[in-house]
């Protein structure tokens, strides 16, 4: 059994997302896989899974518990599609930072 606790949520209106930072139990079970955890909160949120994005899955050494810090989108991405600062930089052939 997984449980899901909601430690911070910030609504982006700006960029018409959720950002949520969330600590998951998951006693007896190795680290969920992010497509798992993109099912759990999806149905949490009441969304489809694909306008769920999982940024990234830390677990606490020793204890059955992961951080996982993701964003809930308002209309369904690609999962290709959301590119980082560093990407888009690389792009645009800007070598500083």
């Amino acid at each position: 059994m997984i449980n899901i606790a909601i430690l911070r949520e910030y609504d982006n209106k700006l960029l018409q997302r959720k950002d949520l930072l969330l600590e998951i139990e998951h006693s007896g079970q190795p680290t969920p896989k992010k497509s798992d955890v993109e099912k759990i909160i999806a149905d949490k949120f009441k969304v489809i899974p694909e306008q769920v994005e999982v940024i990234y899955i830390f677990s606490y050494v020793g204890k059955p518990f992961s951080k996982v810090k993701a964003k809930i989108w308002n209309k369904p991405i690609k999962k290709g599609e959301v590119k980082n600062e560093a990407q888009v930089n690389k792009e645009m052939g800007d070598t500083e930072g």
